[in-house]
């Protein structure tokens, strides 16, 4: 199996039951067009039309609401690890699948828990017999794992099961011993037996791999494409889940330096984690800092797209936390649009506050959406955040409102944040309640979110317009034909390359649409880049064999003003969708990325008692200053206003604990406030918290900032002062 076109397409065919080999000979002709209606076309093309996009009409909005294609969910289910570590059997994971038979009962309508996933523990012996299969204890499972297999699909589900890349893996026996993982030697026949097993998923950790020094993308890579062997030659479709833990590549010499599986797994894995472990088996109670600080490092919007998902870890909800911070666990996975991989005993009670949103069909919806897109963040003050999700139709938003502080307070999203018309009447629905709320002009103002909690919103409103842009230029044996049915009325065949310029943007960030023809019975695949950066492989599942126009969409780094978007085939040999147009397209608008107008860092800072400026790819000017506190001080001088008076500086910061850190801080020397700053989701993760005080007319003002018991944040930088 050296070829990848090869693979590429022939994987999809077998899935589809196609057989016909016209699927993968490239595209299909187009019915009766002319050679010179081609050319025609091609050479009409090749004017910059992208520089004059067309503005939506009511029509074309209906039209393009109408295309949107559903693309591959992110998976739903359970792991063992959290609350049975390696403590794992027939009679265990038999009765977790009971479980989820009676918890899916409760959800009346719409998606249901699927996996029920054996994480590490299932193969004690770690040992192989000649042939190199897996020895398995017939005491901890009677019948072998394929009658586990063939249980947890008797009750109408699907089984997963877990390896390490690497030879050594990541859990210990009773005895003290590591447990065994796979390696490059064994991964075609490890995964082909997970298939003839029957297993539907699979989890990739990378203890054994990071300690073998394996690159991650190298790795995961050959094993996706054991996967795909194993389906070849079986027919079993497994979901692959890779476990790197958002690992950033060292090694120069592979392609994935200095990127995380957030920048290359699209297309490789169904999923991806993106941060350290959510929770230690039987360490008691999860700390709901935690929770928190996974759903901070998972964010990264431009990675999930297309049915490919940025995973945060599986959920510990129903584990010991209060029901207001189960209901927020729940509801920030959904707006994330994150896998749902329970972790609690389904075969113990479960609360009924816990049962109630788990079991939330508006909840899951709202992460099950059919655009797959990743919620983002669209204003913070301190604790407070207000998070919105894309979703599908026309002029509808997901919201959290959370509230991570320590206190009860009103909460306001408004309709601009959401990129939609602030003047007109938009209705609002509760959804962890179940409620309507009524119907809003410019916002919506929630009176009481909880301290550590959440209120969840429906908002339906009307979309900005959206702008259309035809291609600017193809290549590499692209052509350009008619298209009826297409906004631009051309549609580009046989990728090659197709770039579409001038796309124009009001702010960083934004949501594009992209709309395509697939008339096969497979998802076929190509690549995006934004601006020539790194490029990402997108998938396009099929429309219809009459040649259907549908969409999908990606949330892209466009910068303010124009960009270029580049799609391009994944593999020559590998047919690929037909491109028509991409529309820029109304949505939540990001909060951009933190900008210090006075650098921590700066040359006229003073550091004291061991504070020091460190890099930080993710801060303001590319380094902030730590070790603040237990002695540390960092003074920040040059602070210029107009007039004396009390004025609001936005701090950024770093705060990688999973609890608060608490720093004081002192304008001009006065008596220093405690601000307590909430966990940011990592040391490379900026978070903001505004603070005020008093300043002195001119530029001799200073910001001083220490805790004498304790250590403070990371500090990035403030934004300049504005009079309160």
């Amino acid at each position: 199996m050296a070829l990848s076109g090869y693979r590429q397409c022939i994987v999809p065919l077998l899935l589809g039951l196609v057989l016909s080999v016209s699927g993968c000979g490239g595209d299909s002709g187009s019915s009766g067009t002319a050679a010179s209606a081609l050319k025609s076309a091609a050479n009409a093309s090749a004017a910059p039309a992208s520089a004059a996009p067309a503005a939506e009409s009511a029509a074309m909005q209906q039209r393009r609401t109408a295309r949107q294609i559903a693309v591959v969910p992110p998976p739903m289910g359970w792991s063992s690890w959290n609350s049975l570590a390696e403590n794992v059997n027939f009679d265990t994971i038999k009765g977790v699948a009971d479980g989820m038979v009676q918890l899916n009962t409760q959800i009346k309508s719409g998606a249901k828990y699927q996996y029920v996933n054996i994480d590490e523990g299932w193969w004690t012996s770690g040992t192989r017999d000649a042939n190199g299969n897996f020895i398995i204890d017939n005491t901890q499972w009677p019948g072998g794992m394929q009658a586990m297999a063939q249980y947890i699909h008797s009750k109408g589900l699907k089984a997963g099961i877990y390896i390490d890349a690497g030879p050594q893996g990541c859990g210990t026996r009773t005895d003290g011993t590591h447990f065994v993982g796979s390696d490059f030697a064994h991964y075609e026949h490890d995964f082909l037996q997970f298939a003839q097993w029957g297993f539907d998923f699979v989890k990739v950790d990378f203890c054994g791999g990071n300690n073998a020094g394996y690159d991650p993308q190298q790795a995961y890579t050959a094993i996706a494409n054991a996967i795909d062997d194993a389906f070849i030659q079986t027919g079993q479709l497994i979901t692959f889940s890779i476990c790197d833990w958002g690992t950033i590549g060292s090694n120069p010499a592979y392609p994935d330096y200095k990127q995380g599986p957030w920048d290359w797994a699209a297309g490789v894995g169904r999923m991806w984690r993106t941060t350290g472990d959510i929770y230690g088996p039987n360490s008691g109670a999860p700390n709901f800092g935690s929770v928190v600080g996974n759903f901070l490092g998972n964010y990264h919007p431009e990675g999930q797209h297309t049915g490919y998902y940025n995973d945060p870890d599986m959920m510990v909800a129903g584990m010991g936390m209060t029901a207001v911070h189960d209901q927020a666990h729940m509801s920030l996975w959904a707006i994330a649009g994150a896998p749902l991989i329970l972790g609690d005993d389904l075969s113990k009670p479960i609360s009924a506050d816990t049962l109630n949103v788990m079991t939330n069909p508006e909840v899951i919806a709202i992460d099950q959406d059919l655009l797959g897109v990743q919620g983002v963040m669209v204003a913070q003050s301190g604790a407070q955040q207000v998070w919105s999700k894309l979703l599908a139709g026309s002029g509808q938003r997901a919201v959290v409102l959370f509230n991570n502080g320590a206190a009860d307070a009103p909460m306001t999203v408004t309709w601009q944040q959401l990129g939609l018309v602030p003047n007109a009447r938009t209705t609002v629905r509760d959804v962890l309640a179940m409620q309507n709320l009524g119907s809003f002009k410019s916002s919506y103002t929630a009176p009481v979110v909880p301290a550590g909690g959440v209120v969840m919103l429906l908002v339906n409103g009307t979309d900005v317009a959206s702008t259309t842009y035809r291609p600017s230029s193809v290549g590499g044996g692209a052509t350009i034909t008619r298209c009826p049915t297409c906004d631009g009325g051309t549609i580009v065949k046989g990728l090659g390359t197709v770039t579409f310029n001038n796309v124009t943007s009001t702010a960083p960030g934004g949501y594009i649409e992209i709309a395509y023809v697939n008339r096969s019975r497979e998802t076929l695949k190509a690549e995006l880049s934004t601006n020539g950066g790194t490029q990402t492989t997108l998938a396009f599942p099929p429309t219809s064999r009459e040649g259907r126009v549908g969409t999908v969409t990606v949330y892209v780094g466009l910068q303010t003003g124009q960009n270029s978007l580049t799609i391009s085939s994944a593999d020559s040999s590998a047919p690929t969708p037909e491109i028509s147009t991409v529309a820029l397209v109304a949505g939540p608008v990001r909060l951009p990325p933190f900008k210090a107008a006075y650098e921590a860092e700066a040359s006229s800072s003073i550091l004291a008692g061991g504070a020091r400026v460190s890099s930080c790819s993710a801060c303001s000017g590319g380094a902030d200053v730590g070790y603040i506190g237990n002695g540390g001080t960092l003074t920040m001088t040059g602070i210029s206003v107009p007039t004396d008076g009390n004025y609001t500086v936005q701090i950024g910061y770093a705060n990688g604990d999973s609890t608060p850190r608490t720093g004081q801080i002192s304008f001009n020397g006065a008596a220093p406030i405690t601000v307590s700053f909430p966990p940011s989701g990592g040391w490379g993760t900026i978070s903001r918290l505004s603070v005020s005080g008093a300043f002195k007319a001119g530029a001799a003002n200073t910001l001083i900032f220490s805790n004498p018991s304790g250590w403070a944040p990371d500090i990035d930088g403030i934004t300049a002062p504005t009079a309160q």
